[in-house]
């Protein structure tokens, strides 16, 4: 067979049809999930993929079930990738006290609270303290928390305020009626996120008080998104909450919390987060 002129003009525009045909015949492909969140990366990869292409989440092997194009395959595995990456882990120590009187004095942080739409904002300044108090008792609680996701840190099995704190999701809008609970305790969600690079790397943590519980034989929640507390601290940096700032009277009431059968009073967190690094 013999190419003539025209045929050798004609082929570039020949081979690009071909390959554009190649690019949009859909194939089934399984992507993992590794450490990605299901719900999250399916929305991801969904996005993803034109009309007339498939997403499953099989979230009980852990992957994705996926009918798209050649190009469109070649974008879901670049982003499954990175959505399977491990997470930066960020280790949340948490010390608890309640205090009466004696004598200490110690470097800290002093905080100022702001309100925003996003909730109660803290700036941070270096501060040494002296002031009277009696640690009536103490404890730590430690969390291991991926960057971005979120952990719970028990406040009191028991609630004294319970009446007072419903008022306010009353008064708020976040229940329509009071909850008859059968079991309720105080909780800080922690929510610890890894920001910048290298030296400037700081942890956002955000902290959201919650109610939770069983109630009519159900888990039953009431999460105080309007108070929530932002902190932003370096790695291995110490900051103080609890008791001051515009939300003040709310965390008061709500950090109290009964452990052991024995009432507390006053109560003070101090917060340490750091960076797990990989390998350790």
């Amino acid at each position: 067979m013999t190419v003539t002129g025209a045929m050798r003009a004609a082929l570039p525009a020949v081979l690009i049809a071909i390959s554009a045909a190649a690019d949009t015949q859909r194939v089934f492909r399984v992507y993992s999930l590794g450490f990605a969140d299901g719900p999250s990366a399916e929305a991801a990869v969904r996005a993803a993929v034109s009309e007339g292409g498939r997403v499953v989440l099989d979230e009980p092997n852990r992957r994705l079930l996926v009918f798209a194009t050649g190009a469109e395959h070649e974008r879901i595995a670049a982003l499954a990738a990175e959505l399977a990456r491990p997470p930066t882990m960020v280790r949340v120590e948490v010390r608890r006290r309640a205090i009466g009187r004696a004598v200490d004095a110690a470097g800290a942080l002093g905080v100022v609270g702001t309100v925003g739409p996003g909730g109660t904002r803290l700036q941070l300044s270096p501060r040494v303290t002296a002031h009277s108090m009696e640690e009536n008792s103490r404890n730590v609680q430690t969390l291991l928390v991926a960057s971005g996701r979120s952990a719970r840190l028990e406040v009191g099995e028991r609630v004294p305020w319970l009446a007072w704190l419903e008022a306010r999701a009353l008064d708020w809008g976040l229940v329509s009626a009071r909850i008859e609970w059968a079991q309720v305790g105080a909780f800080l969600a922690v929510e610890p996120t890894v920001v910048g690079e290298g030296d400037r790397r700081r942890i956002h943590v955000r902290l959201v008080p919650e109610l939770n519980g069983i109630a009519d034989g159900r888990p039953a929640r009431i999460r105080f998104e309007r108070v929530a507390t932002e902190l932003i601290a370096a790695p291995g940096e110490t900051i103080r909450f609890g008791g001051s700032g515009v939300d003040r009277e709310f965390y008061e009431r709500f950090l109290i919390g009964v452990r052991g059968g024995s009432e507390t009073g006053n109560v003070e967190y101090e917060l340490t987060p750091t960076i797990v690094e990989p390998g350790r």
